[in-house]
């Protein structure tokens, strides 16, 4: 038999990439553990505009999740790749 122990002050974090129904499961069953287990803190759903329904986040707010919108991010690795193709796009070849 597997026994996991949670100290209920620590800190966990996860990133959850799934369909809106998946991500609704699965948030709704870590909540429910961080009860369960008598966690410090509620657990924090991070979310960018649009990213989750209204019905959704109402559910979550009911579980006792915190839910806190923020902005999208696009590493800066990514924005240099868009900006050397763009550069290269704008060249003409060589004739």
């Amino acid at each position: 038999m597997l026994s996991t122990f949670i100290h209920p002050c620590q800190t966990w974090k996860s990133c959850i990439n799934a369909a809106e129904d998946q991500a609704l499961c699965v948030l709704q069953v870590l909540a429910r553990s961080l009860r369960l287990v008598g966690a410090c803190h509620p657990l924090i759903v991070l979310h960018t505009k649009g990213s989750l329904p209204s019905d959704i986040l109402g559910t979550l707010r009911c579980e006792g999740c915190y839910l806190h919108k923020v902005e999208p991010y696009t590493p800066p690795a990514h924005r240099e790749c868009q900006n050397i193709i763009a550069a290269a796009a704008s060249m003409h070849p060589l004739q």
